[in-house]
């Protein structure tokens, strides 16, 4: 399963929440060069669509936002750093069961 290859590879990064003010790429791009090390390829996983972090980060090479709605195994296996959130944690554990 590739949710649970990330965490046993040490590549799934969980946060307790994401916040960018003001929505700017720049600020985006300092948080997450501060959770990813090196800056690799990385995927966020929001609980929800948030247009204002969609937006954010839609500009930096090597990260995607995305939502738990449009959630795909290509993302997952495209990127090597799976960020989530703890709402995101909590919603994936409501859906598939116990995370």
């Amino acid at each position: 399963m590739a949710l649970s290859g990330k965490a046993k590879d040490q590549e799934l990064i969980i946060v307790d929440k994401i916040e960018v003010t003001p929505p700017k790429t720049k600020e985006m791009a300092k948080i997450v060069e501060k959770i990813v090390p090196n800056f690799e390829r990385a995927l966020l996983l929001l609980a929800e669509k948030n247009v204002a972090i969609l937006r954010a980060g839609r500009n930096i090479d090597d990260f995607k936002v995305s939502h738990l709605g449009n959630m795909n195994i290509a993302d997952l296996l495209n990127y090597k750093y799976l960020i989530l959130t703890q709402g995101s944690v909590e919603a994936l554990g409501k859906k598939y069961g116990a995370v």
